[in-house]
């Protein structure tokens, strides 16, 4: 007779090979997207990230959390201007199938946390790429850009650009910097002395108007997947 336990693990064995789920929890310190994987500078046992690929909406999702808090430190994206789909035939082709296309990645990153609210900034860079199976490479970024996550605050000065300069390339660097405003009017609660322990520079009066201001300076590396 059987062990309980035996007929158990056998049955999980078949469930995993038979399921397709829609997301994937992967401790790697990168991240994966579509066509590009982004390196992380966080401990792997200290971050959990989630990943989800939406065909629904064409774009690869993916969430750095931290472990101890379980909050989102960074959070990524990749849309291509091809569908998914066919970028994943071509990837796993084995009929000499290419394709040249366009893509947009997107981090969001948090630049503090006043009163416990994020006050964070989209990156994001829109990069030609031509690959097929077992090949591809970075022929040149479009365009690059930076928009602040909420309407409860603003970017002042952001300054997004590619740090590489050689073209073609399998890896690319975006820089980007700039000086989030958060004033007194914001929706999100935050308040003078929360805006100071965050360690913005705030002007003004707690009792009326004032400004607060923290500069941040930054990169995020791409590097192509390249698929056997």
């Amino acid at each position: 007779m059987r062990k309980p336990y035996a007929a158990l693990i056998a049955m999980l064995m078949m469930t995993l090979s038979f399921a397709t789920p829609a997301f994937a929890i992967n401790l790697a310190p990168s991240v994966e997207l579509a066509s590009v994987s982004i390196p992380l500078e966080y401990a792997p046992a200290d971050i959990e990230i989630v990943r989800v690929v939406d065909y629904e909406r064409n774009e690869v999702r993916a969430s750095v959390f931290e472990k101890s808090s379980g909050s989102i430190i960074e959070s990524y994206s990749e849309t291509p201007d091809i569908p998914l789909r066919t970028l994943e035939s071509i990837q796993s082709s084995s009929d000499g199938e290419w394709s040249n296309y366009n893509m947009v990645m997107q981090k969001t990153r948090t630049i503090a946390s006043p009163n416990g609210k994020n006050v964070s900034t989209i990156v994001w860079a829109e990069v030609n790429i031509t690959a097929g199976q077992s090949w591809g490479q970075i022929e040149r970024v479009n365009a690059t850009g930076q928009n602040a996550q909420s309407g409860s605050y603003s970017l002042e000065s952001p300054h997004t650009y590619s740090q590489t300069t050689r073209f073609p390339t399998n890896t690319i660097s975006i820089g980007y910097q700039g000086t989030v405003l958060v004033t007194n009017s914001n929706s999100l609660g935050i308040s003078f002395g929360g805006a100071q322990l965050a360690g913005f520079s705030v002007s003004g009066s707690a009792s009326s108007t004032w400004y607060a201001r923290k500069f941040y300076s930054s990169s995020v590396s791409m590097d192509l997947m390249i698929r056997g």
